[in-house]
């Protein structure tokens, strides 16, 4: 194994290819870009999760052109003994150089106003999560790093990996270092197969923002140069609000606000079983979706009465 400097500060890892290299296809163009940053008392996911599933998603880019992104050696050289690809460029960053680093204490300082009352009954909503899990159960100094590791990823594609495209794609995809956890689900989509387009494509989710179904789960995100810059643009924007709301905001509650606002620049990834399961489903997801936008609407509602 070979290790070069790349154009910014990152190694490329050159493998020898004794394998079957990847054909050109249309996913041929895509640098994936994945980053672990473990971080000490994360009550959601612990450190054994992210090294049992780390592999298995590293096995789903055999072949393929990726970015590593890390704060540790240990993980590196746990990577490097993983993957399987001539195609590897590792790149060190701290969570202190992400973006959302600089704006975290007024984001916690946000987190901290949320009226749980409003939310105390409603499932699968975003901020009671966050409130209850990260910021109180994990602690306030590691909700500080997953925080800004998340708020961050859409940043991180921007400044980090197509900035130095070491491996010059014009397609870039957010991949988190546990989604292999999705390829054991009957109706999950292999990501590897999905072809870029002019969309961000995404898959779609079933967390809630104040009651409401939210559009996108930013496990995988993928794009072209061009409309990850777009997305950037319409991120920032809605970052810079969420900086003083009253809510534990995460990037997939910001990334469902842009798609309100600009839903011709994204697309949903659906799998084949869900596509064929006829309108029951989606009648039963509407039902539901009404009727937590109806409780959110009550509750809040009456926790003003009175104020």
């Amino acid at each position: 194994m070979q290790q070069t400097e790349g154009r910014g500060a990152g190694l490329i890892i050159n493998r020898k290819a004794d394998h079957q290299t990847e054909t050109a296809s249309g996913n041929s163009d895509i640098t994936y870009c994945v980053g672990l940053w473990l971080v000490p008392g994360n009550k959601k996911r612990s450190r054994e999760h992210y090294l049992a599933h780390l592999p298995k998603t590293l096995d789903m880019l055999k072949n393929k052109k990726v970015i590593f992104l890390y704060d540790d050696e240990t993980i590196l050289e746990f990577v490097k003994a993983s993957i399987d690809t001539p195609h590897f460029y590792a790149k060190k960053m701290q969570v202190t150089e992400m973006r959302a680093y600089q704006h975290i204490d007024r984001l916690i300082a946000s987190a901290k106003k949320f009226k749980i009352v409003e939310f105390g009954r409603l499932k699968a909503e975003k901020g009671l999560i966050h409130y209850k899990r990260d910021l109180m159960g994990s602690g306030e100094d590691a909700y500080k790093f997953i925080l800004t590791v998340w708020l961050s990823k859409v940043f991180i594609i921007n400044e980090v990996a197509i900035k130095e495209n070491p491996f010059n794609t014009s397609a870039f995809a957010w991949v988190d270092a546990s989604i292999s956890r999705f390829a054991v689900k009957p109706d999950s989509v292999n990501f590897i197969d999905v072809i870029p387009n002019s969309k961000i494509q995404m898959r779609g989710s079933g967390m809630r923002y104040r009651g409401k179904r939210i559009n996108f789960n930013a496990s995988f995100i993928l794009a072209t140069i061009e409309s990850w810059r777009k997305l950037t643009t319409y991120y920032s924007e809605e970052f810079a609000r969420a900086i003083d709301e009253s809510y534990p905001n995460d990037e997939e509650t910001l990334l469902h606000k842009v798609s309100l606002k600009h839903p011709d620049l994204f697309e949903k990834i659906k799998s084949e079983n869900k596509i064929h399961q006829g309108s029951a489903s989606v009648t039963k997801a509407k039902v539901s979706d009404i009727f937590y936008s109806t409780v959110y609407l009550l509750i809040t509602s009456i926790s003003h009465i009175g104020k």
